[in-house]
């Protein structure tokens, strides 16, 4: 066994030293992960993804136990249990992504239960927890029985937020696969030919830091990601503009959803809106013999939601209402007028490239 060949002295204390500091972080990401569990509900992929790292964490510290009681458990028992306990997480994350998808898809009162992933996941697990048993590591049936199952439910689970711009931004998606892809391939360094080729400290050190970056990578995106619920409201929203009440003139423009239009197109069309809007706000307020402003405009399945401040109003346009949108354009539209000087911004002279600094702003109050 590769860990009686480690033997005594610096190299193993610096390996065991290692191995359980990616120990406890892998447990800590996993409990700030569980902290989101009360937002997006026990039966949700966040569950799954917390319950895939704490098997993470019980694989590799089973993994290093041998090394410091000088192999205190029977390698039966030793094998059987590391990988069944990491396969189950595997499996985990697979059921609660299928069944998170269910409960909140459209068509869940006219579709079956049935999820396929989480079958052959579940069959693999069985398979590969018996081959175990007889101290057999089939490569081949990992990846087909969990390895590209858990590809296809992390696609399923991203895909949502793949036309959300400001996901798209940070690259959420892409850090969390990169993560994804590190601690997998640390757990299948772990093999005689790798041993072999590169020695048992080098080999056990990049798994280490593959763990632990991989590990980071992972729940610094989640926790960067909203849940399948929050994403509901998020994917109704399309634009942002805030326009200069004095001038009628366009300061800030967001689209939410991903786009293939030109900068200058989308400007010309912002302008546009925005001056076809503050004129129908003004026949309004003239019809209506009122000081007041107009609060929210309903056409079909489209919502344009206002917020006036002391030198600018902000317009939000929504494919459909949600109880979210009002509260967040509120506080978007505070700090906005705060941010870039309140009054002074009556005075404003048309300058458009300090307004890039609104993109955090964004983030900040339409983003989780």
């Amino acid at each position: 066994m590769y860990f009686q060949l480690l033997g005594e002295g610096i190299s193993r204390d610096i390996i065991l030293l290692m191995r359980f500091l990616a120990v406890v972080i892998i447990f800590f990401m996993a409990f700030q992960v569980g902290k989101k569990i009360k937002d997006t509900g026990i039966f949700s992929t966040t569950t799954g993804f917390a319950v895939f790292l704490i098997s993470l964490g019980l694989f590799h510290f089973l993994i290093a136990l041998p090394n410091l009681y000088n192999k205190v458990l029977p390698e039966l028992v030793y094998y059987t249990a590391i990988n069944t306990i990491f396969l189950t997480g595997m499996f985990s994350f697979i059921f609660f992504t299928e069944l998170d998808k269910y409960l909140h898809s459209s068509l869940r009162n006219k579709e079956k239960i049935f999820f396929p992933l989480s079958i052959i996941s579940l069959v693999g697990v069985i398979i590969l927890g018996i081959l175990a048993f007889f101290l057999i590591i089939s490569v081949v049936f990992v990846f087909m029985f969990l390895v590209i199952p858990l590809i296809i439910a992390t696609n399923i689970f991203l895909k949502p937020y793949k036309s959300f711009e400001i996901i798209k931004r940070s690259k959420v998606r892409e850090l969390f696969y990169l993560g994804l892809s590190l601690a997998g391939l640390s757990n299948f360094l772990i093999m005689d030919i790798f041993f072999s080729l590169l020695g048992y400290w080098i080999v056990f050190f990049i798994n280490t830091i593959l763990i632990i970056l991989g590990g980071l990578l992972m729940t610094w995106t989640w926790n960067k990601l909203p849940s399948l619920s929050e994403l509901d409201w998020m994917l109704k929203l399309e634009r942002l503009l805030v326009i200069h009440l004095e001038s009628s003139r366009l300061m800030y423009n967001y689209n939410f959803q991903i786009s293939n239009e030109k900068a200058p197109v989308v400007q010309l069309e912002g302008d546009f809106v925005s001056s076809a809007i503050g004129g129908v706000n003004v026949i309004l307020r003239e019809i209506l013999a009122s000081n007041g402003h107009i609060e929210e405009i309903n056409h079909g399945d489209k919502n344009i939601i206002f917020s006036h401040g002391v030198a600018t109003a902000c317009i939000l346009i929504t494919a459909g209402s949600s109880s979210e949108f009002k509260y967040r354009l509120k506080m978007f539209h505070l700090s906005f007028e705060k941010q870039f000087g309140g009054e002074n911004l009556k005075k404003w002279k048309g300058e458009l490239k300090v307004f890039e600094k609104a993109n955090s702003l964004i983030s900040q109050f339409f983003a989780l």
